[in-house]
């Protein structure tokens, strides 16, 4: 609903009743993500991190999440692999290749290629993620709407995904805001 400083919050007041909850702690790291605090964000992920070493494998995405709105690119690679890494991922060493040929943007294109290939016909967030991060609306659009019409998990946080404002201004990324049933903002009347 885009109450960003309530999400906050709520997640700062869930994390100080329980500091030790590992979802507590991740998901303050979401909520600061998502309300574009991402320095706030970065140090509560690593934070989390530093508490549960053998959760990398979820942490390193939202870690690197972080690393590419603050368009450190280099960073957002090495937290993408180790997250590929820690989930054997078997695509780690092709990613790796495209990254030195054509740095973070080749990583991302490569990867929207292996995923597409091995997942024909299915919409992901991350697949809809990587999209929009190469300025691919129409592709990025498939994937949104497939997932809405899959009803995930994921639709609830299109409207402040970070990774998703190149696409944000869109008709048909309204028109799904619209179908999905959140109230429309006066900002999105244009």
């Amino acid at each position: 609903m885009e109450r960003l400083d309530g999400a906050v919050n709520e997640s700062e007041r869930a994390r100080d009743l329980d500091p030790f909850d590992f979802y507590a702690n991740e998901w303050l790291g979401q909520a600061l993500y998502h309300a574009r605090q991402y320095d706030d964000a970065l140090r509560q992920l690593k934070r989390t991190l530093e508490m549960y070493p053998d959760r990398g494998d979820r942490l390193y995405y939202a870690i690197a999440d972080v690393y590419e709105q603050k368009k450190m690119f280099a960073d957002a690679f090495a937290a993408r692999q180790q997250w590929l890494s820690l989930n054997k991922d078997p695509n780690v060493t092709a990613l790796g290749e495209a990254y030195k040929r054509a740095g973070y943007r080749g990583w991302l294109l490569k990867a929207i290629q292996i995923r597409e290939q091995a997942h024909h016909n299915f919409a992901s967030p991350f697949l809809a993620h990587l999209y929009a991060m190469v300025a691919d609306e129409a592709h990025a659009m498939t994937c949104l709407e497939r997932l809405y019409e899959d009803h995930s998990v994921a639709i609830p946080f299109i409207r402040t995904a970070p990774e998703l404002d190149s696409i944000r201004s869109s008709p048909r990324f309204r028109e799904l805001v619209r179908r999905i049933g959140f109230p429309q903002l006066s900002n999105e009347n244009n």
